[in-house]
């Protein structure tokens, strides 16, 4: 399934439900094998997360899990045991790399902090991603993507703009504090494993959420942090018009025209109506002044036009203007086919599903859909066996002291 980069290389994910499972899943895309410790009786969180296939809820049946586990192995371990916790040190003394998400009073507890376990690898790359980091104030508090998105402030920039200052903030879909927070985990392993090619040591590798987030934060804290001047909310609803979501004849196209060169050549794609040559629109910022106007004037256009030829045409024009497509028209895209994007594979609990290739092409190798998700525990006995050298007969007797599964 995935491109060879990180082949042989032995990942311990200790994680649940987002973030540490992402930073896994683009590890696994790699070429790394992933070993995902689950805690016993029920295993790890994500799986009762939902959406389900055909909505019915059960093992196997989660969709979101499918899609940040699949290739995979399931180790099934009770960390609450000696026994268990004695087998997880192991596995990670015997991997090149922990990723985890886990609280810091929980690894104090069981005893997996970053010093014990560097003392016991000194060579081990040690990632852990967490709402606030493993240092400052807040580095015990309990976070949830959903918090870590606000604590960072997007959502006072979110959406693109407000009519009115007092509108509550506004949450991105899909948890995006989550995927920043695993994207950045999995580049941050990355170099810390290339820098352990050149001195031999491993690192610790601490990933806040809230901090993944404030990159794209950059324009109003640097306006903040220079002049001392929060950015208005509405700044930017009356500063560019046109800048908004318009309704077509089949659903909705983005128009969103910053530079003068665009609005002259959309004015060109609309045959140059005549309201256009009016003093009150000579410029973005007259524009902005009376968009609602504006929008008035261009909607009898837009509302005789389909969203994808419009797009088309623009992009003949060089003008920025998209097609805000449903989820059936992004799978149907003839493009994301040709690249293949969107894979068919079988899975054993609800047959055919979709998997979707990593954002990147190389020059050699080829993807492919992964191994479906692990049940829990599926894995167990090989990796011990393969790992650890734990032979079967011993593998038996974990199971049945209760240790793993």
């Amino acid at each position: 399934m995935a491109y060879g980069f990180l082949a042989g290389t032995r990942i311990v994910e200790w994680g649940e439900a987002l973030t540490a499972p992402y930073c896994g899943k683009l590890l696994a895309e790699l070429g790394a094998q992933v070993v995902k410790i689950e805690p016993l009786p029920d295993g790890e969180s994500g799986r009762g997360l939902p959406p389900f296939a055909g909505d019915i809820p059960g093992a196997q049946r989660s969709l979101l899990f499918e899609h940040l586990n699949a290739g995979k192995r399931s180790v099934a371990l009770d960390l609450e045991s000696a026994r268990g916790r004695e087998l997880l040190l192991a596995l990670v003394g015997a991997a090149d790399a922990l990723v985890e998400d886990r609280p810091l009073a929980e690894k104090e507890r069981l005893g997996f902090t970053f010093e014990r376990l560097h003392r016991a690898s000194p060579a081990l790359v040690v990632t852990s991603v967490s709402p606030y980091g493993q240092t400052g104030p807040y580095a015990r508090h309990k976070g949830y993507p959903s918090v870590s998105f606000h604590m960072s402030g997007a959502g006072y920039v979110t959406p693109a703009r407000v009519e009115r200052p007092d509108q509550p903030p506004l949450s991105l879909p899909g948890r995006p504090a989550a995927i920043t927070g695993g994207l950045i985990a999995a580049a941050g392993t990355q170099m810390a494993l290339l820098a352990r090619r050149f001195d031999g040591r491993g690192r610790h590798v601490d990933v806040a959420e809230v901090e993944t987030m404030l990159p794209m934060m950059a324009t109003p804290i640097n306006r903040y942090a220079m002049e001392e001047r929060p950015e208005a909310r509405t700044e930017r609803a009356t500063g560019v018009a046109p800048f908004d979501f318009f309704p077509v004849k089949d659903g909705y196209a983005s128009v969103f025209l910053v530079q003068e060169a665009h609005w002259q050549r959309f004015l060109a794609m609309m045959g140059n109506p005549e309201w256009a040559e009016s003093d009150l629109f000579r410029d973005r910022r007259a524009r902005a002044q009376y968009r609602e106007d504006v929008a008035a004037l261009m909607q009898p256009w837009l509302s005789q036009q389909r969203k994808e030829e419009l797009y088309a045409e623009a992009q003949a024009m060089d003008i920025p203007i998209g097609s805000a497509r449903e989820m059936d028209e992004v799978l149907a895209d003839d493009h994301f086919a040709r690249r293949g994007v969107f894979q068919r594979g079988r899975h054993p609990a609800f047959g055919s599903t979709t998997y979707i290739q990593p954002p990147y092409r190389t020059s050699r190798g080829r993807w492919r859909p992964p191994a479906p998700a692990p049940r829990l525990g599926e894995h167990t006995a090989e990796v011990l066996t393969g790992w650890l050298g734990v032979s079967p007969r011993e593998a038996v007797d974990l199971v049945a002291e209760g240790a793993a599964r």
